[in-house]
């Protein structure tokens, strides 16, 4: 008779198996995430905590400025020969634009005062600006037209 090979014996296991180790790896990402959400009070927890001073309040508006369009086609025509009047629609286009700003971001009646007296200190650059980017634009425009 032959003889019977005995089988060795099965190793018994050892340590933790996947499935119990990924059971553990949750249970803990889940305490951590309780305990850092309800009970540390850190700048983690309270990063979308805005104060009050710098909250803005959306308020909807469309800009209509206060332009008279037959008046400025034809200071528009003709910048040099009305140059005191395309400075005061530059003031006054300026002007309705920045109260505009100034109602959307819903400022204070204090800053919405002091507007007029800080853009006067701007306007005469600006000013100038505007009058010799708008007379260089028509001159190119008036030169692509001959041009073609």
């Amino acid at each position: 008779m032959a003889k019977k090979i005995a089988k060795p014996p099965i190793p018994a296991r050892s340590g933790i198996s996947i499935g119990k180790a990924l059971i553990y790896l949750t249970t803990i990402c889940i305490i951590g995430v309780v305990y850092v959400k309800f009970f540390k009070k850190s700048s983690l927890s309270s990063y979308s905590n805005i104060p009050k001073e710098v909250q803005l309040k959306y308020i909807p508006s469309d800009f209509v400025p206060s332009i008279d369009e037959e008046n400025a086609l034809v200071i528009l025509s003709n910048p040099y020969r009305y140059n005191r009047e395309f400075n005061q629609l530059i003031y006054d286009f300026n002007l309705s634009l920045l109260y505009h700003v100034a109602n959307r971001m819903n400022l204070s009646d204090t800053i919405k005062s002091q507007i007029k007296v800080e853009y006067e200190k701007h306007h005469p650059y600006l000013r100038r600006l505007y009058f010799n980017d708008f007379v260089a634009l028509k001159d190119l425009r008036n030169f692509v037209q001959c041009v073609v």
